[in-house]
């Protein structure tokens, strides 16, 4: 899914200069959803990393050990298409006397989740949510750290239900058409040969998988 940033976002900015500034908060002026977008916020001394969304929680924190967290329920509009949990950092690109360019990265693994009804007992009915399970503790959810240098994440402790992800279809739509597609994201921790359980909840009907 190509990143794009809403009107009014906020992202959390470092420097390296000789003040050493830490989670400079900059707001969005772009009016309408963009692939690229401009902040404003005060003038800061060579700076050098980013992250969003931006979080009180990083007030003095290093840029070594930014803490998020990716939350275990997510909500996902067929209509709106918000992704959920769009967690990403920064680095400077470009300087001159005026303005300072970012590049950002997506953090999470994305999960496009296609579910075809067609001829099951689910066709019909309004899908409400889907959620997965990792059968072998895996962190895809919770509270975390990364190190905006190297984009290095630290997933921490395991803390119960960390291996789960919720995804409620906010509207709620009908399978009538045979199929949905929705989107949801988790930590890079998922392996090769992990087995993931997969609930489809809808109005009449749960199916697991």
């Amino acid at each position: 899914m190509a990143t794009m940033w809403r009107a009014k976002e906020v992202i959390g900015v470092y420097s390296t200069g000789i003040l050493g500034q830490k989670n400079v908060k900059f707001t969005g002026t772009n009016k309408s959803d963009a692939a690229t977008a401009s902040f404003s916020g005060v003038t800061i001394s060579s700076p050098k990393y980013a992250y969003y969304p931006f979080s009180d929680d990083n007030d003095g924190v290093s840029s070594s050990n930014v803490k998020m967290t990716l939350p275990v329920q997510q909500e996902y509009h067929s209509v709106f298409k918000d992704l959920p949990g769009d967690l990403r950092t920064g680095v400077l690109d470009d300087r001159d006397w005026f303005s300072s360019t970012f590049t950002f990265n997506r953090l999470v693994s994305i999960f496009r989740l296609k579910v075809d009804a067609t001829g099951t007992p689910l066709y019909g009915s309004n899908i409400r949510s889907i959620s997965l399970k990792i059968n072998n503790k895996r962190k895809v959810s919770g509270n975390f750290s990364v190190n905006l240098a190297s984009q290095e994440v630290n997933t921490g402790s395991f803390d119960e239900g960390n291996d789960c992800l919720n995804l409620v279809c906010s509207n709620e739509p009908s399978l009538m058409s045979g199929y949905y597609v929705g989107y949801m994201t988790a930590l890079p921790s998922i392996q090769k040969g992990d087995e993931i359980l997969i609930t489809i909840t809808t109005s009449t009907h749960k199916a697991t998988y």
